[in-house]
């Protein structure tokens, strides 16, 4: 098991649209990636734009309901060494 020092959080943010964060995002977790890392993108946005460039399905359960609601969260994998944690709008 990883300890806290080995671990790095990255955040990419910005409330302005248009300025690149999903491209930021999927371009530097699969670079992680590829160098063995492991990595966690969580994408925040309601819109879930990283699962679709991910060729993942962005109508699935998100973040939003395991903080709202409770419910377990169930990550999906895209690529080796990564795991994606969406918040979609849409609630099956």
């Amino acid at each position: 098991m990883m300890t806290s020092e080995h671990v790095r959080i990255i955040a990419i943010m910005n409330q302005k649209g248009g300025v690149g964060k999903t491209t930021t995002t999927v371009n530097l977790g699969h670079a992680l990636a590829i160098q063995g890392k492991q990595v966690a993108m969580i994408d925040m946005d309601p819109q879930g734009q990283v699962a679709t460039s991910l060729g993942l399905d962005n109508q699935q359960l998100g973040i939003d309901v395991v903080l709202l609601e409770g419910r377990p969260l169930i990550p999906s994998s895209c690529m080796p060494g990564t795991t994606l944690m969406s918040c979609q709008q849409g609630h099956a």
